[in-house]
């Protein structure tokens, strides 16, 4: 496992799907359902082929209403890019550090899927290509552009 410390929206809920079990697939036991209906932020603290390990989901308005630690599937989360006031964009870097190469400008706003994480950075899939986002260019708030 990776670990990581991010946050992330539901950007493909399959309606009462979105279970949490005790490890990263699907042969693990579940130990409770994320609510469709409420779900907007959850804070993941690591990442293992394909699945994502949360300790803490929230609503829009910053109310805790899931506080187990457990694995879901990453394809169902996303997040945007911030909005950058000095330059209008952010870079999609090819690792996750700022020493490595730049592969894209990316606007504010540009919405892209979660793939992994890794400390504070995120992998993403973008534009066909696959990428790291800085700390910085990360909105995990489905409603704001996260100035």
């Amino acid at each position: 496992m990776t670990r990581c410390e991010v946050k992330a929206y539901v950007v493909n809920p399959r309606p009462g799907d979105l279970r949490v079990r005790t490890g990263a697939g699907n042969t693990y036991a579940t130990v409770g359902h994320l609510p469709d209906d409420k779900l907007d932020t959850v804070n993941i603290i690591g990442s293992s082929g394909g699945w994502i390990k949360i300790n803490r989901a929230e609503d829009e308005d910053e109310n805790v209403f899931f506080k187990k630690v457990g694995w879901i599937p990453v394809a169902s989360f996303g997040l945007t890019t911030a909005s950058n006031p000095m330059t209008g964009y952010h870079y999609l870097y090819a690792g996750p550090s700022k020493k490595s190469r730049t592969m894209e400008r990316l606007k504010a706003d540009t919405p892209v899927m979660l793939i992994g994480c890794s400390g504070k950075w995120v992998k993403v899939r973008v534009h066909r290509k696959i990428g790291w986002l800085a700390p910085e260019a990360q909105c995990s708030n489905s409603r704001t552009t996260c100035v």
